[in-house]
């Protein structure tokens, strides 16, 4: 999303949950007089959720009528004491319901507490926050604001410097020097990506759209699993897995630890219950694939379902859904093996 987009969604959708409120008021810069009384100051706190896991939303009807008076009365003190009490109550829905609250209690964390505390707050407020309003409208709205207007919002810019934000996307990247290009027996001149290691690290498999095909009278992309083995120090040029791909896009394959059951997600295709799905086939005599099948409505949902991985010993699979009520986007999810092979909900 383009930063000035989410920066005015995050306007307007203040506007929206608190109408009775200036949107200049709201993004203010703080001023001195603003702070508590700092000769007791506050100790510097981590917030706990501590309902996260243990129930899906938390409402509370007085506190949170209350909480609506004290923002249209601009108590802002007592409105910060409320909305500690109440936000740390958060079930794993009101992240991304409530999202309004969490950004109020984080500009008034920063205001009248601890600034660490602010930032992890603005953390969440900026992985949580959905662009689900009308863009053309509210690009309409911020064009006809003077600049003396534009200088009470607070630029998104501000709470990315903030949190530290971009450094924080890829914390796994390695250091410069050590990504070597597999070359041209893996790779293609299109998209390469999602690899996986399975049988003692001699087996390797991808996920690739070198391959094109026809969609709606239209050349697309499609997606597909290829692999390659390890021989002799070199691997060798790599190959589609023709069993599995279909003219549907397969991909985040992982393997079993015998090498004799697949995993791999399958999107948009006949049978499935969501955008993406989880599927599994497995090895036959004459080294082909087959018994290919949908792992079926307790580990897939009517959402995204994709990156399967197994655990050592090939009881637990975990996958990353975006599915709703989870902690916001693409979560963790699991399910483990029952004896009689199904699988529990995940």
């Amino acid at each position: 999303m383009h930063p000035r987009t989410l920066l005015i969604s995050l306007i307007i959708f203040t506007a929206l949950a608190a109408p009775s409120i200036g949107l200049g008021q709201i993004f203010k810069k703080k001023n001195k007089e603003d702070k508590l009384d700092q000769s007791q100051p506050l100790p510097q706190e981590i917030f706990e959720f501590k309902n996260v896991n243990k129930i899906p939303f938390y409402f509370n009807r007085g506190t949170y009528k209350k909480i609506y008076e004290l923002d249209e009365q601009k108590s802002w003190v007592d409105l910060y004491d409320k909305l500690k009490t109440y936000v740390t109550n958060f079930g794993i829905q009101n992240f991304y319901k409530d999202t309004y609250l969490l950004w109020r209690f984080a500009k008034l964390t920063e205001l009248f507490g601890e600034m660490e505390d602010a930032k992890r707050l603005y953390k969440l407020v900026l992985k949580h926050h959905r662009d689900d309003i009308d863009v053309k409208a509210i690009e309409l709205y911020f064009d006809s604001l003077n600049q003396n207007d534009i200088d009470y919002y607070v630029p998104l810019d501000y709470y990315y410097e903030l949190v530290e934000y971009r450094k924080e996307v890829d914390t796994l990247r390695p250091p410069r020097g050590v990504l070597l290009n597999m070359g041209s027996n893996i790779n293609s001149n299109l998209s390469d990506y999602g690899p996986t290691l399975g049988l003692n690290n001699n087996m390797l498999l991808l996920t690739s759209k070198r391959n094109v095909v026809i969609r709606s009278l239209a050349e697309v992309e499609n997606e597909d699993i290829f692999f390659s083995k390890y021989n002799d120090g070199v691997w060798d040029e790599s190959e589609p897995l023709k069993e599995i791909n279909t003219p549907f896009n397969e991909g985040s394959a992982c393997l079993s630890r015998n090498g004799q059951i697949l995993f791999f997600s399958r999107c948009k295709s006949p049978g499935s219950y969501g955008n993406c799905d989880l599927f599994v086939a497995q090895m036959r005599k004459d080294s082909t694939w087959g018994n290919i099948q949908n792992l079926g409505f307790n580990v897939n949902s009517i959402a995204w379902d994709s990156h399967p991985s197994l655990s050592h010993t090939d009881d637990t699979l975990y996958c990353a859904p975006d599915r709703i009520g989870g902690f916001g986007l693409s979560h963790i999810y699991f399910t483990y093996r029952r004896e009689d092979d199904s699988w529990t909900p995940a």
